[in-house]
């Protein structure tokens, strides 16, 4: 779907979001603060969000908004991932600890079929060095199942043990991967050095150190 577009300006004059949500600033998605469903199941350990922010390419020198992304992080999880960790993105990076990617579409122009093949840019290579490409098409297969179309979601949940589950935004399993390696490389589209979403990588650097800080339990649910 192209390279990053520079970082978009929020909406000006947009409305604060209702108690206990985010609102992405350039797509207007809301985001919960938490999360207690992902991977499959309900009533989990609650995940905290620590950033959203928008995936843009550039078009004919303007920027069009594709979707919106955001992490939730375990914070028990994080601190422990990140003892030993300069930098707190490497950590989160390195999979270690249970995450979530939600994303939410905007643009018509994203449908399951491109948001595969603008993850096949990233991922198809890693994986085919990890000789795990077999794993990498079960989720291309799974992600294909799901009609995208602007307001839809989607969660990328990893585990402790390095599961990947995919679920559509009414908590619909679509697919399941065991591989640290692709949890890994998931994570490093958004969050790494080559990052297709600057603002998002921004967003989660600022708000990581309050969840690590602190006991995310005492936040309001």
């Amino acid at each position: 779907l192209g390279p990053p577009a520079a970082a978009a300006r929020p909406v000006p004059g947009a409305t604060p979001p209702p108690p206990h949500k985010v609102r992405e600033p350039v797509t207007q998605h809301l985001y919960p603060s938490r999360l207690e469903a992902y991977a499959g199941r309900a009533g989990q350990p609650p995940q905290l969000l620590a950033g959203v922010g928008v995936r843009s390419k550039r078009v004919l020198g303007s920027a069009l908004h594709l979707y919106s992304v955001g992490l939730y992080v375990e914070p028990a999880g994080a601190r422990r991932a990140a003892a030993g960790y300069d930098d707190l993105l490497a950590a989160l990076i390195a999979a270690d600890s249970a995450q979530t990617l939600r994303i939410v579409i905007e643009s018509r122009l994203v449908n399951s079929a491109r948001l595969v093949e603008s993850f096949d840019e990233r991922l198809f290579k890693p994986m085919k060095l990890a000789g795990e490409l077999e794993v990498y098409h079960e989720l291309r297969a799974s992600l294909r199942s799901v009609d995208l179309k602007p307001g839809k979601s989607i969660l990328l949940s990893i585990t402790e043990a390095g599961e990947l589950v995919a679920e559509d935004g009414g908590g619909r399993e679509l697919g399941r991967a065991s591989s640290k390696r692709l949890c890994s490389a998931i994570l490093d589209i958004y969050m790494g050095d080559d990052t297709v979403s600057p603002p998002c990588k921004a967003a989660i650097a600022a708000g990581l150190p309050p969840i690590l800080a602190e006991d995310g339990a005492s936040r309001p649910q």
